[in-house]
This record gives C-alpha cells, sequence and structure tokens, in this order.
C-alpha cells in the first residue's frame, strides 16, 4: 500500500493519527512534518511495536479506511 498517501495529506491526518493513536505526543508529531519514517519510529516507540508492526498498524488503522471511504464514494457517485 502508499503510506504516502499519509505524507501527501498530513495536514489533514494528524488530528486522526491522533484519535486513532492515544500514546502520541502531539508536540512531537508537529515537528515530523509529514516526513512518514520519523513517523512510523515515533509510532512504534510510544505503542511499543516494531517498525513492522507501526507500518502494519498504519495500513490496518488509516490507509485501508481511507481507500474503503474512497471506493464507497466512487460507487455512490455512480450510482447516481
Amino acid at each position: 500500500m502508499d503510506l504516502n498517501l499519509i505524507e501527501r495529506n498530513w495536514d489533514r491526518l494528524v488530528d486522526t493519527l491522533l484519535d486513532l493513536f492515544p500514546e502520541l505526543d502531539r508536540k512531537r508529531i508537529a515537528d515530523f512534518e509529514g516526513r512518514l519514517s520519523a513517523f512510523v519510529e515515533h509510532l512504534a516507540e510510544r505503542h511499543h511495536l516494531t517498525r513492522e508492526e507501526a507500518v502494519a498498524t498504519l495500513e490496518e488503522r488509516v490507509l485501508l479506511p481511507a481507500m474503503d471511504f474512497g471506493a464507497q464514494t466512487h460507487s455512490r457517485m455512480a450510482a447516481e
């Protein structure tokens, strides 16, 4: 999956990421400015995950729902 989607939409996703991952440090998140590698390291550290687990968690909790939302939106638009 394209984790760069998170980088490209960083400003819109910060609040969502903080909601999904309550152990994150809001001040450190702002310092990342969308740099995914730094964010993944912070996520892994704060939630006691390996880097691979952090990436898998992002895919599962952020990217898959976003892709599903996009598919639902596309389907609704096609039906109209």
